[in-house]
């Protein structure tokens, strides 16, 4: 993990995440880090995401991990609030977000509420901040609270007054200060490290090959357009000799 050890001030857990995919921006940088509200932090990075970062597929699950932490660990409040949940389930009851959230019918990842169950044993447990180098190390970490959500969305007015499970997402329900849209100022690090970082070595990894998969498919593509030339322009031909024959 590669962060600045200052901090920089942030409305929303939103505006930092959504801040972050445009480090080496620093026009975009500033317009999403003070913006008015954290759903135009979120807005104003969807209509620009041909320039995001480039090893953000690589790091954006310890970007999240990085602002849940310091968000809940920086504020007496907010820790309380996650600490008195004790071990029950956490899961983002998003209809839209199949990775952070548990989507529409449970097929979502979750990955908001399972990093919040993480976050919730190292508050409680007094831990140190883990280093992580890339998402795949998070993710691992992250194995203990993953669960099959289908199962419980079946019969999700039954869970939803089961003691042992917490759904969050309405702004105007219980525990809504668990979604990155809860407007609270934080103070968190930046994740500053781009093309030096191990992150960035990764994307250059996957997209050789996928390169050249997709240079093969071309070279695939053109050869069986002239292949099928070719059988066309003879069989054209010999419908010509025996028309000319007959």
């Amino acid at each position: 993990m590669h962060f600045t050890k200052s901090c920089q001030n942030y409305k929303s857990a939103e505006h930092y995440y959504q801040a972050q995919k445009f480090i080496n921006n620093p026009i975009l940088f500033d317009q999403i880090k003070n913006t008015s509200s954290a759903r135009e932090a979120f807005n104003i990075a969807q209509k620009n995401k041909v320039l995001v970062r480039k090893n953000w597929p690589f790091i954006s699950l310890l970007v999240m991990f990085q602002a849940v932490y310091h968000k809940f660990n920086n504020d007496e409040y907010l820790k309380k609030i996650l600490l008195n949940t004790d071990k029950k389930y956490l899961i983002e009851d998003s209809p839209l977000d199949n990775f952070y959230g548990a989507f529409k019918d449970g097929s979502g990842q979750n990955y908001l509420g399972r990093i919040l169950m993480y976050v919730r044993s190292l508050l409680s447990n007094n831990s140190t901040l883990p280093r992580f180098e890339h998402d795949s190390s998070l993710i691992k970490a992250l194995e203990p609270y993953e669960k099959n959500l289908r199962f419980i969305y079946q019969d999700k007015k039954q869970y939803l007054h089961d003691n042992n499970y917490i759904f969050f997402y309405d702004k105007n329900k219980p525990y809504y200060e668990f979604t990155n849209f809860y407007e609270k100022k934080l103070c968190i690090p930046d994740f500053t490290k781009y093309e030096s970082s191990k992150s960035a070595e990764l994307v250059e990894i996957i997209q050789q090959p996928l390169t050249i998969i997709q240079q093969k498919k071309q070279r695939f593509s053109r050869n069986r357009k002239i292949v099928l030339a070719l059988i066309l322009g003879i069989a054209g031909l010999a419908l010509y000799a025996k028309a000319k024959k007959d």
